[in-house]
């Protein structure tokens, strides 16, 4: 997808977040919390994340980000990672609030729903979000290959389970199987 086609298909999230800015933001007993880049929510040493960071799924690849890629999208602790996802569920879901449910709850949310009904689950939706908030909100993008964007869909999807790829094995069973035999 070329970036005017990106555009196009981001524009009510764009408009949102250009009006509203990249930061989290949390409804708490004390009103509406803001964390902008650098923040975190209790524990700064327990919160920031390693260098370099990877995470990796039992029986699945690990994928770990560049320092370049860090630094341009200003993720140094968990709270920049859910700045990103929330960014990404704004752009896919066309948000355009109501700023009350401007919250990871219910961002996530959506965005899940949305993965599940109309996406082909591969997270490809959330690589084009990433490059288009890329070269769109922070500027000419640096980065040309798309390598770096997958890895970091996959990265968000680990930590806040934005789409699932495939069925649970463990719904079959051995019987299951001969049954279907037996029947065909």
């Amino acid at each position: 997808m070329k970036q005017k086609e990106r555009q196009k298909r981001f524009k009510i999230g764009l408009e949102y977040l250009q009006r509203t800015g990249l930061n989290l933001f949390i409804q708490s007993s004390f009103g509406r919390l803001s964390f902008a880049p650098g923040s975190f929510f209790e524990n700064k040493e327990k919160e920031i994340l390693t260098k370099p960071y990877s995470v990796r799924r039992l029986g699945e690849p690990s994928y770990t980000l560049n320092d370049e890629f860090r630094k341009r999208f200003q993720l140094t602790t968990e709270v920049d990672l859910q700045r990103l996802a929330r960014a990404c569920a704004i752009l896919i879901t066309d948000f355009n609030g109501p700023e009350s449910d401007d919250t990871p709850e219910i961002l996530f949310k959506r965005l899940r729903t949305y993965m599940r009904e109309r996406s082909n689950r591969t997270g490809w939706e959330i690589k084009m979000a990433l490059i288009t908030l890329d070269d769109t909100i922070l500027g000419n993008r640096l980065l040309k290959s798309e390598s770096e964007y997958y890895y970091l869909a996959w990265i968000l999807n680990v930590n806040y389970n934005l789409w699932k790829e495939r069925e649970p094995f463990e719904n079959f069973t051995v019987d299951d199987i001969v049954i279907d035999r037996k029947q065909s």
